[in-house]
């Protein structure tokens, strides 16, 4: 059977068929999966029966594996999987992977081990659409910017509802303080598309205050996350999905979001997540997640 790609949105999102994800995939199946990636930004697939083994396995066909976190613990026995349980704390703000430090990852996979009877969507936004439809004046301000990203800062949780176990998962968090700075737009080492690199980890434009930092910030990802530019997807038991970081996405994980059984989303401003086991079906979703270096010397957007 050939590989089937279909769109589910206009500006992000395909459906993979055709392919068993289950099993080590022939050269022209990743350059197939890796093409399509880089021009829809987040492929999800169905009947997918992996494991933590099979899910890193799937993923090295696209590059190298980052650890699970730079803080977060992984999934025991596996380095390069983290575990997410809705159970434990969402993601309830827009943001790409990991963008505060100093090379995040090219793309993320994601898994769902435990799916609720309703809701527990993920949603993932194209910020090359968002780049794209930037009125002239602010595409050409963008592109001089560079931001200062950092996971100090109430990422999932205000301070005002942090108990005691949610107070040791933010020690957890932030228990390396990160500070990086990227620039605003970053240009996709494979395809040249030029995206924002913004998302919630991006909390300073260098050069302004943080008020004045907030509004364009705010400005800019306005059109990051315009309804035309998100993929809403609902997971089932054996779905995936993958999203990828260099072409320009970003991922937020909500009360009534959860990450897709399996997926690939590119992150250049693309986000995806996985997480691991819930306890109970009823309420939380699980999924687990890989993610893939690219290799960057900041010293212009995204050169390899």
């Amino acid at each position: 059977m050939s590989i089937e790609i279909q769109k589910v949105t206009a500006n992000i999102g395909a459906r993979v068929s055709g392919v068993d994800v289950n099993k080590p995939l022939e050269a022209e199946e990743v350059t197939a999966i890796r093409e399509a990636l880089n021009v829809h930004k987040a492929l999800v697939f169905d009947d997918v029966h992996l494991d933590d083994a099979g899910q890193e396995a799937f993923a090295r066909h696209f590059g190298d594996l980052t650890t699970a976190h730079p803080t977060v613990p992984a999934v025991d026995g596996a380095p390069n999987v983290l575990p997410v349980d809705s159970e434990r704390g969402r993601a309830n703000h827009w943001h790409t992977d990991v963008t505060f430090v100093l090379n995040p990852p090219q793309a993320s996979t994601l898994r769902s081990i435990t799916v609720p009877p309703y809701g527990g969507e993920t949603l993932i936004a194209s910020s090359a659409a968002a780049y794209r439809d930037l009125p002239e004046p602010l595409r050409v301000l963008a592109d001089t910017l560079w931001a200062e990203h950092t996971n100090d800062y109430d990422y999932a949780v205000p301070e005002e509802s942090i108990d005691a176990e949610r107070a040791a998962q933010r020690a957890q968090f932030t228990s390396i303080t990160f500070r990086t700075v990227h620039p605003v737009v970053r240009v996709h080492p494979l395809t040249g598309e030029r995206g924002l690199f913004i998302g919630g980890f991006a909390q300073r434009i260098v050069g302004l205050s943080t008020t004045e930092s907030r509004k364009i910030l705010d400005l800019l990802q306005a059109y990051v996350t315009r309804p035309e530019n998100i993929l809403r997807w609902r997971w089932s038991p054996t779905s995936s999905s993958s999203s990828t970081t260099a072409s320009p996405s970003t991922t937020p994980s909500t009360t009534t979001t959860a990450s897709p059984a399996a997926s690939t989303a590119s992150p250049s401003p693309a986000t995806s997540r996985s997480a691991s086991r819930a306890r109970r079906a009823t309420r939380s979703r699980a999924t687990r997640r890989t993610t893939h270096p690219w290799r960057s010397d900041h010293t212009e957007p995204f050169r390899c």
